[in-house]
């Protein structure tokens, strides 16, 4: 790979998510539960929980800390 080379990244995050799902994150992140834990909670990877978060955030459906 070269320098100007783009990469891909998260080539293989998990970017879709059953309502449900979205829900039981959004109910654990209210209560301050950190990503990792989440991610552990949920069975989930940590690397598929952070973008969850963020568009969490972004929308507006948990607070930004």
């Amino acid at each position: 790979m070269r320098k100007d080379d783009p990469v891909l990244i998260l080539e293989n995050a998990k970017f879709i998510w059953p309502w449900e799902r979205v829900e039981q994150a959004c109910r654990l992140f209210a209560k301050g539960v950190k990503p990792t834990q989440v991610a552990q909670i949920m069975g989930e990877d940590v690397l598929d929980i952070g973008p969850l978060l963020l568009h969490l955030m972004d929308k507006g459906w948990i607070e930004r800390a």
